[in-house]
């Protein structure tokens, strides 16, 4: 095979072989004229002379490119070499798929929102083009850089090989009592009979994945008939139950999703999004404080004035009727600013919708602000490790104004159908 390196397929020469598996073979290749680089995908030999997989591998181009979205990968051309193999040329893209992602943990439910959202709304156009994907799984979601979008990342959809089309004839029609798919992300409509799917059998699958973003693991596990046995047959734990302290708003969300009867789940991918914004998490860089260290130019060294931010060790937890601020007034009105002390800039937000943002104004060194975010991320979150300089007893009887804010989240009961329904509007 790596006689194929240097060899042109069409405009493209190829470079390097990246995998190889019991269908085809992937390579990276360059543009001739214009230098750029692009994907390359064969159907192995054997079976390019079998039309009905030709028809399924080709089946991936059209699916793709007749979606006009950032959100679905870009395929160039498509065809057959001398010797019979076909090919696809697509988009060859930067960044990780979102499997290698969550090998390195499982993500903020801020984190996990935006990427839900980015594929619901991915989704909104494959479907309004007739296209059910089928097969929504980690490893089919790529993650690229793009600093346009919130978190710095956006979603690209891959593999339409086993797609859905509509209205493209019998050619395209899937047998009636076929199954296939991912096991771990298949709807229960899908594990009896992919013929009768519609987009909503998506939206489980999207169910599945942003349960294992924010859990770890997917609602019944990786396996083979026993977790299509458990789609048709189990409900998902609770997830206030794997995750203590999850947001109760998403754990609903996302339990909509996952309803057995595609009736009671959200009726479109537009619903699913609207549903997400409903709940005004905010912007996921606001959680790990990188956008507010962001959004704040360089300063020279500075030296706070005495009393302001951090407070000092043992000042905390703060006197009463300080911070943080009681039942119900969080998130804080549009334009609030919190009290500074003499000599300190305010802090101030910007509305519920795009959370918290420190203004430029705020002269604080760059060590300086990094211990007030570890401080404001104590205190809404309370976890020990942001606020390295309380004590031990403080650490023992602080109670985050998360906690009492979403205190129902452990265990939370799944919501009915129309409360589904009801969260999207």
């Amino acid at each position: 095979m790596k006689a194929m390196i240097g060899t042109t397929v069409g405009a493209y020469r190829i470079t390097r072989q990246l995998s190889e598996g019991g269908m085809g073979s992937v390579w990276t290749a360059t543009h001739t004229v214009m230098g750029k680089d692009a994907v390359i995908k064969f159907l192995l030999p054997e079976l390019s002379h079998d039309e009905a997989m030709v028809r399924r591998f080709f089946n991936e181009a059209t699916a793709a490119a007749s979606i006009l979205d950032p959100g679905i990968v870009n395929v160039f051309d498509v065809g057959t070499l001398p010797d019979g193999r076909a090919f696809i040329v697509m988009e060859k893209l930067r960044g990780s798929s979102l499997t290698d992602r969550l090998r390195a943990g499982r993500m903020r439910v801020e984190q996990a929102a935006v990427v839900l959202r980015l594929l619901a709304r991915s989704l909104e156009a494959a479907h309004a083009n007739g296209i059910v994907h089928r097969d929504l799984k980690p490893d089919n979601i790529f993650l690229v850089p793009d600093r346009e979008v919130p978190g710095g990342e956006r979603t690209k959809i891959l593999d339409f090989g086993i797609a859905k089309l509509s209205e493209r004839g019998a050619t395209m029609a899937t047998r009636a009592g076929s199954i296939f798919g991912t096991p771990a992300y298949m709807a229960p409509e899908q594990c009896s009979d992919a013929s009768t799917v519609d987009p909503r059998a998506d939206l489980y699958a999207l169910g599945c994945i942003a349960y294992e973003m924010v859990s770890g693991t997917p609602p019944f596990g990786q396996g083979g008939l026993e977790v299509l046995a458990a789609h048709l047959r189990d409900e998902p734990v609770p997830l206030g139950q794997r995750v203590p302290g999850v947001h109760p708003g998403f754990a609903g969300v996302i339990h909509c999703l996952l309803r057995k009867e595609p009736n009671e789940r959200f009726g479109s991918a537009g619903e699913l999004v609207a549903a997400i914004d409903a709940l005004r998490l905010p912007p996921p860089g606001i959680a790990d404080g990188a956008t507010i260290a962001a959004s704040v130019p360089p300063h020279g060294p500075t030296t706070p004035a005495p009393g302001s931010y951090p407070p000092p060790s043992g000042s905390y937890p703060p006197p009463p009727g300080s911070y943080p601020p009681p039942s119900g007034s969080y998130p804080p009105p549009a334009s609030a600013s919190y009290p500074a002390t003499p000599g300190q800039p305010a802090l101030t937000t910007h509305g519920a919708a795009a959370g918290m943002v420190v203004q430029p104004a705020l002269d604080l060194s760059l060590d300086e602000l990094l211990k007030l975010i570890a401080w404001i991320r104590h205190i809404y979150n309370g976890d020990p490790k942001d606020a390295e300089w309380l004590t031990e007893e403080q650490k023992k009887n602080f109670t985050p104004y998360k906690a009492t804010e979403h205190a129902s989240a452990e265990g939370a009961a799944k919501p009915d159908a129309g409360e589904c329904k009801a969260a999207a509007k």
